[in-house]
C-alpha cells in the first residue's frame, strides 16, 4: 500500500505516479545502483527508488535515511518531487522501502539531461570551467533554490549528486538539478524567499560548526580540510559551503585544498573566502614519546596489557608505512613529520621487545 508523501501534492498527481509504479513491467538496462538504493525507470515521467533495509551499515540508519529523503522530496517545489512510499515487512519486521519520484532525465526537444560528472567531462575533459562559464551560474542557482525551498543544506553535494540539463546543439547549460535528498540537514535559522546567498553561507557555516561539537568527526576526502560529521545511528555529513570552497568543478571533483581561487565557491560567490577550519575535536593530539602513548591508550583499554596495546598499535601502522597511513587516514599524528613518525615507531618497536623480552 503506498503512502502519500505530501498531503498537498494532489489526487491527480498521486495517482499518476502509483499508477506508473503498479503498472510498471521489467525493462532492460534501465536500473542505476547506488550506495544508499537502487533506481528503476518505472512507467510515465517517473522513476523508483528501492532500498534494502537489511543490509548493515554500520554508520547509518537506512530507515532513518529514507524517511528523511521523503520529508525533504515531497516538499512543494523540489525537483525530483517525491510523491508516494511505502515500506515493506516479512513477520512484522521492514527489509525493504522505496519511494517513487521524478524521473529528471526527461527533457524536452532539443535538450537532454546527464550527471553533472558527465556533462563536465563531455565539455571540459580533465580541465577546470574557467570562472566566466555561465555553469558557475546555473549551479548558483540551483544551489540557492535549494536551499531556500528544503529550508535546509545538502548533505552531501557533491557532482554526484546533481545533473545537467543542456542544449545538445551548442552544449550550453538550462539549468542544473540537484537530487539525493538523505543527508539533508535542516536549518535551525529561520529563513525565507528573500534570504540571500551571502546570508545562507553564514547560516550554514555558523549552523554545521555547532552541530558536529561532540560528533564523531574526519577528514573528507582525505588531504581536504572538508569535515564529515558521522553522528551515531545516521549518515554522515558535510557542509555545502566547505564542499564548494574546497573542490574543483570536475568531473572527479578534484581535491583543491587551499587553493581556493581554483574552487567552486570562487566561481559562484568569489567574495566568500574559506574561514579557517577547525580540526576534528575527536582527533588525537601529538605524542611523538611511546610512554604517552601507553599512557594515553592504557586509560582507553585498561583491561589490555602494555604489550597487548603495543601489539595493536604498531598493526594500526600498518607496518609502520608513514606514505599507506597518511593515505588511508589512519595516521593519527597528521602534523607529524615523516622523520619523527618513523622515530616513533622505531622507538614503539624497541619498547615492545624489551617488555617481551622481560615478560620471558
Amino acid at each position: 500500500m503506498w503512502t502519500p508523501a505530501n498531503s498537498r501534492i494532489g489526487a491527480n498527481n498521486l495517482k499518476k505516479a502509483i499508477d506508473s509504479a503498479d503498472g510498471y513491467r521489467p525493462q532492460p538496462n534501465l536500473n542505476a545502483e547506488g550506495y544508499f538504493g537502487k533506481i528503476t525507470k518505472i512507467g510515465g515521467d517517473y522513476v523508483k527508488k528501492s532500498i534494502d533495509l537489511r543490509r548493515k551499515n554500520q554508520n547509518s540508519n537506512l530507515e532513518k535515511v529514507f524517511m528523511n529523503e521523503i520529508r525533504v522530496g515531497s516538499m512543494a517545489g523540489m525537483f525530483p518531487r517525491i510523491y508516494a512510499w511505502r515500506i515493506k515487512k516479512q513477520q512484522g519486521k521492514p527489509y525493504s522501502a522505496e519511494y517513487i519520484m521524478d524521473d529528471f532525465r526527461i527533457a524536452p526537444p532539443g535538450f537532454k539531461v546527464v550527471l553533472m560528472r558527465k556533462f563536465l567531462e563531455m565539455k571540459y575533459g580533465d580541465t577546470c570551467p574557467a570562472a566566466s562559464e555561465p555553469i558557475y551560474a546555473r549551479l548558483k542557482e540551483a544551489i540557492l533554490k535549494f536551499w531556500k525551498t528544503s529550508k535546509g543544506y545538502h548533505g552531501d553535494l557533491h557532482v554526484g549528486n546533481m545533473a545537467v540539463m543542456y542544449n545538445t546543439e551548442d552544449k550550453s547549460v538550462k539549468k542544473v538539478i540537484i537530487f539525493d535528498y538523505g543527508s539533508h540537514r535542516r536549518f535551525k535559522t529561520s529563513t525565507n524567499s528573500e534570504t540571500c546567498f551571502e546570508k545562507f553561507i553564514q547560516i550554514i557555516d555558523k549552523e554545521f560548526s555547532n552541530s558536529i561539537k561532540g560528533v564523531k568527526q574526519r577528514y573528507h576526502p582525505q588531504g581536504t580540510q572538508i569535515l564529515a560529521a558521522v553522528p551515531k545511528n545516521n549518515q554522515a555529513y558535510r557542509s555545502n559551503t566547505s564542499m564548494l570552497r574546497g573542490l574543483r568543478l570536475t568531473q572527479q571533483s578534484k581535491i583543491i585544498n587551499k587553493n581556493f581561487s581554483t574552487s567552486m565557491m570562487a566561481g559562484i560567490h568569489p567574495e566568500n573566502k574559506p574561514p579557517k577550519t577547525p580540526k576534528p575535536s575527536n582527533t588525537p593530539k601529538l605524542v611523538r614519546k611511546p610512554n604517552e602513548l601507553l599512557v594515553k591508550y592504557k586509560k582507553e583499554y585498561s583491561r589490555k596489557s602494555n604489550i597487548a596495546i603495543l601489539e595493536e598499535l604498531i598493526k594500526a601502522f600498518s607496518n609502520f608505512n608513514y606514505n599507506r597511513n597518511k593515505a588511508t587516514g589512519q595516521l593519527n599524528f597528521p602534523n607529524m613529520s615523516k622523520e619523527n613518525y618513523r622515530a616513533m615507531v622505531h622507538n614503539l618497536s624497541t619498547l615492545l621487545k624489551e617488555k617481551q623480552r622481560r615478560r620471558r
